[in-house]
């Protein structure tokens, strides 16, 4: 098991979740954008967004957070991950009075 696997396991708020809405083949659905419509783009999983909200939402309750790690990849366990992409976001901008 590699460093990341062995971290991925011990992360509590780790989400498994897909990234993209797909049909029952696995086809990944799209979308039509654009002024014209004319752009195709692939859509969100709707339960990427909601952890997406819920995650910041609560993160931004805690005056301790700092933004958030995401990672994108195949497999469904920290043991079967493969990462395609790591990225991170920052807390900034926000003021809480």
């Amino acid at each position: 098991m590699s460093d990341l696997h062995g971290w991925l396991a011990h992360v509590p708020a780790a989400r498994w979740i897909p990234l993209f809405d797909t049909d029952d083949t696995l086809t990944v659905r799209t979308h039509l954008r654009g002024p014209a419509r004319d752009r195709r783009i692939l859509t969100r999983a709707p339960s990427f967004d909601a952890a997406m909200i819920d995650l910041i939402e609560t993160g931004l309750q805690d005056d301790t957070w700092t933004g958030l790690l995401y990672l994108m990849g195949l497999g469904d366990t920290a043991q079967e991950f493969t990462p395609l992409y790591i990225g991170k976001t920052e807390r900034r901008g926000k003021t809480h009075s």
